[in-house]
């Protein structure tokens, strides 16, 4: 099973951690920190590691870019 965690920096960047579960071993799979002003790059990440952002992180990152963007 493939399950994320999201990392909101105060500078402006978020990261986020894939990590696979396996018998209760936790591996990191990935983790790649993103500028606001790249959600495309943020969707097609999640998509290539078959991860669906749920509705509270989307809210989170819909607040963060709105917090970021000028």
């Amino acid at each position: 099973m493939t399950t994320y965690n999201l990392t909101f920096d105060p500078s402006g960047w978020l990261e986020i951690t894939y990590y696979q579960v396996v018998k209760e071993e936790t591996t990191v799979v990935q983790s790649t920190s993103y500028h606001p002003t790249q959600l495309e790059l943020i969707n097609a990440d999640c998509e290539k590691n078959s991860v669906k952002i749920e509705d509270t992180d989307a809210e989170a990152i819909a607040k963060w870019v709105a917090d970021y963007s000028v």
